[in-house]
């Protein structure tokens, strides 16, 4: 089958609307986990926890095994 040269930028043009499409929908993805994440850095308590575990820092009278 011979495709004219605007049939194959048609085609073209479809093909690069996919893969664009499921770029966005991956990008939406991640957007998502990183405004969860930034929520949970806006709480003391999880810091706190992360900075222990992440760190191996302690309260004062805490033991880190």
């Amino acid at each position: 089958m011979a495709w004219t040269i605007l049939e194959r930028i048609v085609y073209d043009k479809k093909k690069e609307k996919v893969e664009l499409s499921t770029k966005l929908v991956n990008l939406q993805e991640e957007e998502e986990a990183l405004k969860v994440q930034v929520n949970k850095l806006k709480d003391p308590d999880y810091i706190a926890k992360y900075a222990r575990e992440k760190f191996f820092y302690s309260k004062k009278g805490e033991y880190i095994i």
